[in-house]
């Protein structure tokens, strides 16, 4: 199943990142044993985002190109390779407060669950208080 979808788009599984191939497996077990539960959800939403964490905080090596050569003496392709970069890192940056979004989405009832017990157990501390 897997290698039919990667085919549709001209991929193998070797082109692919480690973490990549790792999450599409997950994604392909899922598919074939149940339906995604909101756990398998947030698992997957946790590991693109850490994926794309990494990809923001990796340190970018110089290409070792002719067009970056070529930067040094033409300022105007250096501007452009510049802009580039700042458009990947900005998707990237846009993905990243996607997943946050998501993520939150999907955890606010877990939280407001917390802050009734929290308060239910300040209720409880002060009866206490009282009755002392």
């Amino acid at each position: 199943m897997i290698d039919e979808i990667l085919k549709k788009f001209n991929l193998n599984m070797n082109e692919l990142q480690p973490e990549e191939l790792q999450t599409l497996l997950s994604w392909a077990d899922q598919l074939q044993s149940k339906e995604a539960t909101i756990a398998d959800v947030r698992f997957h939403i946790s590991q693109m985002k850490e994926f794309v964490e990494q990809e923001l905080t990796a340190k970018k090596e110089l290409p070792n190109k002719w067009l970056h050569l070529l930067s040094y003496f033409i300022p105007f392709v250096g501007l452009i390779e510049k802009w580039y970069q700042d458009q990947y890192e900005l998707g990237l940056k846009a993905r990243l407060r996607n997943y946050m979004l998501f993520e939150n989405f999907l955890a606010s009832p877990e939280r407001r669950k917390k802050a009734i017990e929290s308060q239910i157990e300040r209720l409880a501390q002060n009866a206490q208080k009282r009755s002392m």
